[in-house]
């Protein structure tokens, strides 16, 4: 979920904006998707879907440099007619990033180079899917009876970076961090 504080990444373009369309069939699909990094900054981008196994990014991890931008194909796997309607997104998460040359998957999967690399808080961008002739458009935004509701931002603040941050706050703030255990033998036998 997005949070509701300010946006600081104000100067990224997504094209298509919203929402990208493909066929409810089980051929392999692809649509091809732009983001235009217009920030002073590098942006570093990682691909989530609500499907993992129906959907995919490639690439799925990438840095984008200031003042240029970059086409990704999001990549929808193929499947059947049938049952319920689907209601799938993808999801790019989004951070400014310090200069660097380390893989962008590196970045995402080391914890360390993340909190090194990383500036400020993580932004979301969903972009929604659309089954031709299956989902209407913008059913994000509608009710489960069809009905119009407020329309939901598509890129903001990631909530749980939001909240992660604010907890460590609170818990340094409060003193909750007090001592720091640091293992500095290697774990195995004490005596060698």
């Amino acid at each position: 979920m997005l949070s509701n504080r300010p946006i600081t990444l104000r100067n990224l373009r997504f094209n298509p904006l919203d929402s990208i369309t493909f066929k409810l069939e089980p051929r392999r699909q692809k649509v091809p998707y732009e983001i235009q990094n217009d920030e002073d900054v590098d942006i570093i981008v990682k691909w989530k879907s609500t499907r993992a196994r129906t959907f995919n990014t490639q690439p799925n991890y990438a840095i984008i440099r200031s003042k240029t931008k970059m086409t990704f194909q999001l990549v929808f796997k193929g499947m059947e007619r049938g049952g319920s309607t689907p209601a799938d997104r993808f999801s790019a998460v989004i951070s400014a990033i310090k200069p660097t040359d380390q893989p962008a998957k590196q970045i995402w999967k080391q914890h360390e180079l993340r909190s090194e690399l990383l500036i400020g808080l993580k932004h979301k961008k969903f972009v929604f899917v659309i089954f031709e002739g299956v989902n209407e458009p913008e059913w994000w935004n509608k009710s489960v009876l069809g009905e119009d509701e407020p329309i939901l931002p598509n890129f903001g603040i990631d909530k749980d970076d939001e909240e992660d941050a604010e907890l460590l706050n609170n818990a340094m703030r409060t003193g909750a961090f007090q001592h720091v255990i640091l293992q500095l033998d290697p774990p195995g036998d004490p005596n060698q």
